[in-house]
């Protein structure tokens, strides 16, 4: 494998703060820096060291996914995943146009981490194993947002 990765977003902005910093960091650490537009996207998106797709662009591409995935919708990010996929990207980061990275954002990654084997039934919410907040993922049932199912 590999050590070669991208960073995809997905955005409707003019390139943001994130989206600038982000692009530098590619351009000095030789990454791939993807950017998904949709419907609302600004059509004079450019920014050194930033990959972006219009939805244009998209609907052009040889994914035949990109024409039939909504517009409009999250899952367009997908479009991003599959490009880092078609140009060997052994990781693929995903983040937020108004998500500004941490230094340890930047922390080489590894194919392999050593987790806690989840024996029992129920909904386990994964957050509490990155962060001392309580963070409520997205799908987990409201109701089991403080069940304890240990490992």
């Amino acid at each position: 494998m590999n050590n070669k990765f991208a960073v995809v977003i997905t955005s409707i902005n003019h390139p943001t703060e994130a989206i600038l910093e982000i692009a530098k960091k590619a351009q000095d650490d030789l990454f791939d820096f993807i950017v998904i537009g949709d419907r609302k996207s600004p059509t004079d998106f450019e920014v050194d060291g930033c990959c972006f797709l219009s939805l244009e662009e998209q609907l052009k591409s040889d994914f035949v996914f990109a024409r039939n995935c909504p517009k409009g919708h999250y899952a367009r990010k997908n479009i991003g995943y599959l490009i880092a996929i078609s140009r060997n990207c052994s990781y693929i980061v995903e983040t937020d146009d108004d998500n500004i990275p941490f230094n340890s954002f930047w922390q080489p990654r590894k194919a392999e981490l050593s987790v806690p084997q989840i024996s029992q039934k129920g909904w386990v919410n994964v957050y509490k194993y990155f962060s001392d907040s309580l963070i409520w993922p997205r799908g987990l049932p409201l109701n089991a947002i403080h069940s304890e199912v240990l490992p």
